[in-house]
């Protein structure tokens, strides 16, 4: 099969336009309030619609958000203290999850039928820091986080670069004074590691695409490629179909060239006849010195499962987890329990888990292990009773392990947005905030903006239930 390099502008490359004048001119106050906010932008100037309009389209170059109210003209605004508070409470848990995953040998019991192998496989051997893109929603000041995304952290990332370079741009010529955390530089930051590691000056790099992927997702792994070999010296990256590697030796290769590194492009919540043939080339990679990332073993730190456990042991005050592991999950994970017949904890008192979820639907979401992107993700408050309850009936005896947790939700904030070539229309939205991970570097996260309150389900950026928004960190502490 062949993967064609889309047409696509360089819209995630800065560019000033001629509108956008270097002049400082007071647009924006820079204060919040409290932890997080939105800037305050003064949406009659005229630069700053033209900025606004110039954003969208470049979106809409980059292949998504292509509706009216998709892409918030005012961006996120957080304190250094929220900001690194955040992502050290992130990392923290990541390893957590690793730790009661792998260590602790449940990562085979978790991992889907067609993919044990692999995990098993994966558990012999290096294991690069984690790369992660969890979903998270900022409540009593805290990022609590709803699913880990442990095994993918690729989905959004050019929509995001994209937005932060823009607001690099919209500083420019609005006279604030903020500063602006990037994607790009994380990633690349991140690979350079994996390359100190291969011990090669240069190094060739496969990235791995599967044929079920769409065409949005396919040009962003030809993205990718071209990031990489502009931005890391010593880096030769190009996109290859899954059925086009192959082991000869002691390396993966294809029919032009051997490779240093493989990334495997994508989720792994693909259907099994779609992955059949992404998981033999990654057991055929891992028996060459050929080196895999992101790391099969994080499979089986399966996203949901895996904060439902950390949710149990630290309420049943479990001797695994010392005292500040407990307050971290804590703060960090909401009340989430895997579906069972049984007692379990809830606001310090034990309860019938069953009869539990049963009776508290409107304060409840329920999620089926190994889905993606919202799918068999069942929010109580928009089911009726009936058709809830059969729901969890049915969980309950499905052979793949369902979740229930808790329905959080941030406080809304004001998200303004283009409205006619003149005009801004100003909404109260709740947001997630999902930070990317690449091992231990800094990068901006996705801002994902609830459009409708009655269909909450978190979805990539070109699903139109959500909106997105950048983010800026204050330079002085908000008041």
């Amino acid at each position: 099969m062949s993967f064609g390099r889309p047409s696509l502008s360089t819209s995630f490359r800065p560019t000033l336009n001629s509108d956008l004048s270097m002049d400082a001119i007071d647009t924006c106050d820079a204060k919040c309030i409290g932890p997080i906010d939105t800037l305050r932008l003064d949406f009659k100037a005229p630069r700053l619609r033209n900025w606004s309009r110039e954003t969208l389209r470049q979106l809409q170059a980059l292949g998504c958000l292509f509706e009216p109210g998709r892409c918030a003209a005012s961006p996120l605004i957080v304190t250094q203290e929220f900001y690194g508070g955040m992502l050290d409470d992130v990392h923290a848990l990541l390893h957590l999850a690793r730790r009661v995953a792998v260590d602790e040998g449940r990562a085979l019991q978790w991992a889907r039928a067609d993919q044990r192998v692999l995990v098993k496989a994966g558990l012999g051997h290096r294991r690069f820091a984690p790369i992660a893109r969890p979903d998270g929603i900022v409540l009593d000041g805290h990022l609590q986080l709803l699913e880990l995304n442990l095994d993918s952290g690729l989905g959004g990332f050019f929509e995001v670069e994209l937005l932060q370079r823009r607001l690099v741009e919209l500083q420019a010529f609005s006279g604030t004074s903020y500063r602006v955390p990037h994607v790009l530089a994380a990633l690349h930051g991140y690979l350079r590691d994996v390359m100190q590691w291969v011990d090669k000056p240069t190094c060739t790099l496969a990235v791995m695409v599967d044929k079920h992927l769409t065409p949005y997702n396919q040009s962003h792994a030809h993205l990718l490629c071209d990031s990489l070999n502009c931005g890391i010296q010593g880096m030769n990256a190009r996109v290859v179909p899954t059925k086009a590697l192959f082991r000869e030796g002691d390396v993966m290769r294809d029919s032009l060239s051997s490779f240093d590194i493989v990334w495997r492009f994508g989720s792994m919540a693909h259907a099994p006849e779609q992955l059949r043939d992404c998981i033999a080339v990654q057991l055929e990679t891992l028996a060459t010195r050929t080196q895999l990332i992101s790391s099969p073993s994080d499979i089986g730190v399966e996203s949901k499962l895996s904060l439902a456990l950390l949710s149990q042991i630290a309420d049943e005050e479990d001797p695994s987890l010392s005292t500040q592991e407990r307050q971290l999950v804590a703060r960090s994970v909401p009340w989430t329990r895997i579906l069972r017949e049984g007692r379990t904890m809830r606001d310090g008192n034990l309860c019938d888990l069953t009869r539990f979820a049963s009776s508290e639907r409107a304060s409840l979401v329920l999620k089926r292990a190994h889905s993606k992107s919202s799918q068999q993700v069942l929010i109580g408050m928009e089911m009726s009773d009936a058709a809830w309850k059969a729901s969890l009936r049915k969980a309950l005896v499905d052979p793949i392990p369902w979740v229930v947790q808790q329905n959080i939700q941030s406080e809304p904030l004001s998200f303004s947005y283009p409205h006619g070539e003149a005009d801004f229309q100003t909404l109260s939205q709740s947001y997630s905030i999902n930070p990317f991970i690449f091992a231990n570097a800094e990068a901006a996260p996705f801002i994902r903006i609830e459009r409708d309150p009655c269909n909450r389900r978190l979805a990539i950026a070109n699903v139109g239930a959500t909106a997105t928004a950048g983010l800026v960190i204050a330079r002085e502490r908000c008041e």
